[in-house]
């Protein structure tokens, strides 16, 4: 899949640098972009999904200035804030601890590989800060019941 948008190089990035073992290795989770799929999550044997959503606010853009030892070379960089939302299901008949260590590896993993990684387009590097360290926003009054982290990250790219 070519990458054309930060949300989609966030979620590839994910994909590609998931260190975790089964059952949450990158083959037994779902990455996309956009919102929780309810009908994937709402199967017995739904498996966990990581969830990239953004920007969720205008890009915000200033000037800057990098010295070189040849020139001085002027660009703009901007951000914008995506969330990467965690999903997972607790499955029927259990309390639930099992699915909430699962939900916070994977919390620590998500944090960790945006802490190490950049994302690089066709047309840009972006570079990702995470601005807190995942919260939780847990759905256990709904059938079925779900854990969801929700962690905000601010992605810096060059611009033009």
């Amino acid at each position: 899949m070519a990458v054309t948008t930060i949300a989609e190089g966030i979620s590839a990035l994910l994909a590609a640098n998931w260190g975790l073992a089964a059952p949450l290795a990158t083959a037994d989770i779902h990455f996309d972009v956009g919102w929780v799929d309810r009908q994937w999550i709402g199967q017995s044997n739904a498996s966990p999904q990581v969830i990239v959503s953004g920007p969720m606010t205008s890009p915000i853009r200033y000037f800057g200035m990098e010295t070189a030892v040849s020139a001085a070379k002027q660009h703009l960089l901007s951000y914008g804030i995506y969330v990467i939302n965690i999903w997972l299901r607790i499955m029927a008949g259990t309390d639930g601890d099992v699915e909430e260590d699962y939900a916070e590896q994977m919390r620590n993993e998500v944090v960790r590989i945006i802490n190490e990684g950049c994302i690089t387009t066709p047309t840009r590097v972006t570079y990702l800060i995470p601005r807190d360290m995942g919260r939780a926003l847990h759905e256990l009054d709904r059938t079925p019941r779900l854990l969801r982290f929700e962690i905000t990250v601010q992605a810096n790219y060059q611009m033009g």
